[in-house]
């Protein structure tokens, strides 16, 4: 039997000199990155900690919405927490990825961010209303059928969906 070894060696440390990239070809210094290097490395941490921070606060505003008509018996309330919140987190999302993009390219960033934002909120906006279609032409057919075993004395039609309402 063959007995391998595998060997790691690290050779980037040459002293002063770092593999950071400066606009003239000179060798840099670690300490001229590093205020570059520590605001991304911040940057990042701070995104971590509020990826972790909204999922927490997801998780809790999300129970206390769905438990509403439990402890209450209002299911119309429920609702429309639950669409106020829809809303409210679309919101963010177009703001965080705007920010994002402002952070990590400037003003061009932010633009691109902010049409991300409201390309996920066209698309989200647009899948709802297709959702809403199919169940109202699915809840329509089965009044027909419903109207056609009774003898025609059952309404034909979905009149919970009227754009009246």
């Amino acid at each position: 039997m063959a007995n391998y070894e595998i060997v790691i060696r690290n050779e980037t440390d040459k002293g002063d000199e770092t593999p950071i990239a400066s606009g003239g070809g000179a060798p840099q210094s670690a300490s001229e990155g590093a205020a570059e290097i520590t605001g991304r490395q911040a940057f990042k941490k701070v995104m971590a900690v509020g990826g972790i921070a909204a999922s927490f606060v997801n998780q809790v505003v999300t129970h206390q919405i769905q438990t509403v008509s439990l402890r209450t018996g209002a299911e119309e309330q429920q609702e429309r927490l639950a669409f106020a919140y829809s809303i409210a987190k679309q919101v963010g999302g177009t703001l965080l990825s705007t920010a994002v993009g402002a952070a990590m390219g400037g003003g061009i960033g932010a633009v691109v961010g902010l049409v991300v934002g409201i390309a996920h909120t066209a698309i989200s906006y647009s899948q709802k209303a297709e959702e809403l279609r199919i169940q109202k032409t699915l809840e329509d057919v089965g009044l027909r059928y419903l109207n056609a075993r009774a003898g025609g004395s059952v309404a034909s039609f979905s009149g919970s969906r009227l754009r009246n309402q």
